[in-house]
């Protein structure tokens, strides 16, 4: 069931929210869950050649996904009240 949470939080709001760290048994912010995750797998990832993926994860948390700068484009073209049109176009071909 608390995956299921986690999966639901995830796909709402992404990293931006808590997820449930099992462990604790409580709400954390996404950022210290996968900080804490990628230092419990980072001695495998070694030996396995998987340390890009890591490194990977890490510029997501402190830049942010590409929903982000998406979200800023359509908030810009709604406070500008541009047209439907436009608004998706800019959204999607940034």
């Amino acid at each position: 069931m608390l995956i299921g949470e986690n999966c639901w939080w995830a796909q709402h709001y992404g990293i931006d929210e808590g997820l449930v760290d099992f462990g604790f048994g409580e709400v954390v912010q996404v950022k210290d869950l996968v900080t804490e995750i990628i230092d419990l797998v980072r001695e495998d990832a070694q030996e396995s050649g998987c340390e890009a993926g890591l490194e990977l994860l890490k510029t997501i948390l402190s830049k942010g996904t590409s929903a982000h700068p998406q979200t800023a484009i359509f908030d810009v073209a709604i406070t500008t009240r541009a047209d439907k049109q436009s608004t998706l176009y800019s959204v999607v071909t940034f």
